[in-house]
């Protein structure tokens, strides 16, 4: 279900901030913001500790029409599919475009001019795309082929096809994988057009539940407990004074000492987003510290990873009975090409902030848990309110 929530939640991001433990700072852009006339009163502070975390990974297969990804990096592996989806014939070799917006806009890594694969091809009526969810590849249905892929300049990728396998170029039951055997290459390609249909399957190669993966339908909880009951007393102010609300609040988490950037694909920040919640640029904090809600920021000169949850805080701290546990979702928006700008989406004219495509990159997140980390929440007349 999160395939769709997170590449959204990074379209939406006129998802514009984060904030600031400089409070002059914070209370200009308040001010700025016109959240609330009272914004000047302190935060509430509330202790926390990451008591668990949790990642939902889809591996099922999808439709890819506008671009498609083939090969492995960072525990991630990219296999395509190819069958008829009306009368129709698959040519042999197998011809794909390259994805020129994804080369042209961030990566300047030259393309091989030959590349191992294996094609895998199946030939049955009806069934064929029902079995893509199985473990396919140790099947005894699929027969195989070691091929290469030929790049031919930075537009064409040619898949030559065996003799088997080209005499069932015109069934409708004719299913073909293709997979790519060098690890570390990761290959951007433009599906065809017509009558052939393009499916592509995600999957990790290792087995964690911790690890956060960009790039894909992956989300994690993060589950939080309360340091004390007084600290959990704290988030009441909704329940016992009617009269206030939760204009802004952050959450605060130590980053480790240094952060494994050979897990981000091409080295670029990737921005963490937290699911159903905004994102307001704090200038004066970006301009000192950038953007707080970066992963593989090797430059970044805040030691601490910086959440906007409003909306999720406003909600829990106005409910009838506060729950032992707090709870957000978090995922990966697309890389960030310019993490020194002051805005937080692509602009209509001028270079892009993000990329079009995304990049694949893997965060362990076991780091974070039995870690304490702290809630600010900002709280306002009711009627001032934004």
């Amino acid at each position: 279900m999160f395939r769709l929530f997170f590449p959204l939640l990074f379209l939406c991001a006129l998802f514009a901030a984060c904030s600031s433990d400089d409070s002059a700072s914070l209370n200009d852009w308040f001010g700025n913001q016109n959240i609330a006339i009272s914004y000047k009163e302190k935060p509430v502070e509330v202790e926390v500790v990451v008591d668990s975390v949790l990642t939902y990974f889809d591996s099922s297969t999808y439709i890819v029409t506008t671009f498609a990804v083939l090969g492995k990096v960072n525990n991630l592996e990219h296999t395509l599919y190819f069958g008829l989806e009306k009368e129709g014939s698959i040519e042999s070799p197998l011809r794909l475009k390259i994805d020129k917006i994804f080369y042209e806009e961030f990566s300047e890594k030259k393309l091989p001019s030959e590349i191992r694969a294996i094609v895998y091809w199946l030939s049955e009526p009806d069934t064929s795309w029902q079995k893509l969810d199985n473990s396919w590849e140790s099947g005894d249905y699929w027969n195989s082929y070691e091929t290469s892929l030929v790049i031919k300049g930075d537009t064409i990728v040619e898949i030559s096809l065996p003799d088997a396998l080209k005499n069932n170029l015109k069934s409708a039951g004719l299913l073909i994988g293709l997979e790519l055997q060098e690890e570390g290459e990761v290959l951007r390609l433009i599906p065809p057009s017509g009558t052939m249909l393009v499916k592509q399957k995600t999957k990790k190669t290792i087995e964690s539940n911790k690890c956060l993966f960009s790039g894909t339908a992956d989300s994690l909880r993060m589950v939080f407990n309360f340091q004390s009951i007084a600290e959990k007393a704290k988030l009441q102010h909704g329940k016992t004074q009617h009269d206030k609300t939760v204009v802004f609040a952050q959450l605060a988490m130590q980053m480790p000492s240094e952060e494994n950037m050979e897990e981000s694909e091409l080295g670029y920040p990737v921005p963490l987003y937290v699911f159903n919640e905004e994102y307001r640029v704090n200038s004066d904090f970006v301009r000192k510290n950038g953007h707080p809600n970066l992963l593989f920021r090797p430059q970044a000169n805040s030691d601490s990873l910086i959440l906007q949850v409003t909306r999720r805080m406003r909600n829990y701290a106005n409910a009838d009975t506060v729950s032992e546990t707090l709870d957000f979702i978090l995922g990966f928006g697309n890389p960030m090409l310019k993490p020194d700008t002051l805005i937080f989406f692509n602009p209509y004219y001028g270079p892009k902030v993000f990329a079009s495509r995304p990049a694949y990159a893997k965060y362990d997140f076991s780091y974070f848990v039995g870690k304490k980390a702290k809630l600010r929440l900002w709280l306002a007349d009711y009627d001032d309110k934004k």
